[in-house]
C-alpha cells in the first residue's frame, strides 16, 4: 500500500476525525515523536488497532486441528 502513495502514521490513534464540506476527512492525532496534536486532511481514513486474537473460543483444537504459531495466530498459506 505504501507503494501506492498510502500514508501510514504508526504508533498513534486519531483523537478526532471531521468530515469536511469537500468530502475529505480532517484527522487530529498526537504526533508519535513529539506528542503534540497535529491535523492533516485525507481522502480516506483507515484505523487499525492491534488486538489479541481470541482463538481459544474457536474450537481449533477439535476436528479442524488448525496449526497455531507461537504468538497464538492461525498459520495459513502465503
Amino acid at each position: 500500500m505504501s507503494r501506492n502513495n498510502t500514508n501510514f502514521i504508526r504508533k498513534t490513534v486519531p483523537n478526532k476525525v471531521e468530515k469536511l464540506e469537500n468530502g475529505a476527512k480532517r484527522v487530529f492525532y498526537n504526533d508519535p515523536t513529539t506528542g503534540q496534536e497535529v491535523q492533516a486532511d485525507y481522502d480516506t481514513v483507515f484505523v487499525a488497532v492491534g488486538r489479541h486474537a481470541d482463538v481459544h473460543s474457536l474450537g481449533l483444537d477439535g476436528p479442524i486441528k488448525a496449526q497455531m504459531s507461537n504468538a497464538n495466530k492461525i498459520v495459513v498459506d502465503q
